[in-house]
C-alpha cells in the first residue's frame, strides 16, 4: 500500500479523532450558588437581620475577601472552565435625583483569584476595568455592573438608617480552574472614595442557598490597581465576646455565585485522540488481512 496514501489516512483520521475528542460547547451552569439574602433584611429584621457589607480601614491597604469551593467533576471532567462569577457591592444613595453611579466615586475595580493557601500566599488579578465617569459601564466588556435591589425590591440599609444602592458586578472569562478552595477578593477604588464595600451575609437567616458558607471571611493586603494581592488570615464578623474578630454581632459569609463548565484535562483528549488513532489503525489492518 502506497505510504503517501496511508499517511493521508492517518492524518484525515486524527483531524476526524480530534475534532470528535474536542470538549463540545456547554452552557455554563450555576455550581456555586451563595447569593444575595431573600430574608431577613435590612433593620427591620431586629437582631434576625441578615445582611451586611465589609470593608477595612485604612482603604487601599487591606481588602475584604472570601473564598468557595469547586467539586471534582469526575470521570474524564476534571477541571472547571468558569464561564462568570457574580458579586455585589454597595455604595451611594439610593434616592439620589439625579441617581448615583459608581463612575461618579471609583474609577477602578478588579477581581483576584487563587488557589487555596496559608497566610501570605499571593493571588493574581484576573479582571480588572475602569469604570467610566458619569455611569457604570466600564472599558473592559468582560465586566458588566448593574444597579440592581433585593427580590422584594428593597435596597440595602446602612449601619446609619439610610439606603444605599446594590451594584451586581459579573465578571466574564475567567480561565480554567482545578477542583478545590479558591481564594477571591473584589475591590474598588477611586480619587473621591477609596473604600469599596463588598456585600455579605449570615447564612442561616438569609432564607436563600447559602453554598460554601462557613461563619469566616478572609482579608488581604492590597488594593485594587495591585496586580496581586497577599492573604492576610481569616476573619470572623461576630463579637470578640463570643470568640470572633468583632465587627458585628454575628457571622458572616461574602455572597458569590459561579458559573462554570466541567472541562478535561488537555493531556486527556491527547490521550483519546491517540487511544482511537490506534483503534483505528488496528481495525484497518484487520480489514486488510481478510481481502
Amino acid at each position: 500500500m502506497n505510504s503517501n496514501w496511508m499517511f493521508s489516512i492517518k492524518s484525515g483520521l486524527i483531524a476526524a479523532i480530534l475534532v470528535v475528542a474536542a470538549p463540545q460547547p456547554a452552557t455554563a451552569t450555576l455550581v456555586v450558588d451563595r447569593g444575595l439574602p431573600t430574608a431577613n433584611l435590612n433593620s427591620a429584621a431586629g437582631a434576625n437581620r441578615s445582611n451586611v457589607a465589609w470593608d477595612f480601614n485604612p482603604p487601599e491597604t487591606y481588602i475584604s475577601g472570601d473564598d468557595f469551593t469547586l467539586s471534582n467533576p469526575g470521570g474524564t471532567l476534571s477541571r472547571w472552565k468558569i464561564d462568570h462569577i457574580r458579586t455585589w457591592a454597595i455604595a451611594g444613595n439610593a434616592a439620589d435625583v439625579p441617581p448615583f453611579d459608581l463612575g461618579d466615586r471609583y474609577d477602578t475595580i478588579s477581581l483576584y483569584i487563587g488557589a487555596d493557601g496559608a497566610a501570605g500566599t499571593n493571588i493574581g488579578r484576573v479582571k480588572t476595568a475602569s469604570i467610566l465617569a458619569g455611569g457604570h459601564a466600564t472599558d473592559n466588556a468582560d465586566i458588566v455592573i448593574t444597579p440592581i435591589t433585593y427580590s422584594n425590591g428593597a435596597d440595602y440599609q446602612g449601619s446609619s438608617g439610610s439606603f444605599i444602592q446594590i451594584w451586581q458586578i459579573d465578571f466574564f472569562n475567567l480561565g480554567v480552574f482545578d477542583p478545590g478552595t479558591l481564594m477571591f477578593a473584589v475591590d474598588g477604588v477611586g480619587p473621591l472614595d477609596k473604600n469599596w464595600f463588598n456585600h455579605a451575609s449570615h447564612a442561616a437567616l438569609s432564607g436563600s442557598p447559602q453554598d460554601g458558607a462557613d461563619n469566616r471571611m478572609r482579608w488581604y493586603s492590597g488594593a485594587a490597581t495591585d496586580a496581586s494581592i497577599s492573604l492576610g488570615g481569616f476573619w470572623d464578623s461576630k463579637p470578640t465576646s463570643a470568640g470572633g474578630d468583632g465587627g458585628w454581632d454575628k457571622s458572616s459569609d461574602h455572597n458569590i455565585q459561579v458559573f462554570a463548565t466541567a472541562v478535561p484535562e488537555p493531556t486527556t483528549l491527547l490521550l483519546l485522540g491517540f487511544g482511537l488513532v490506534g483503534l483505528g489503525t488496528t481495525r484497518r489492518r484487520r480489514r486488510n488481512r481478510a481481502r
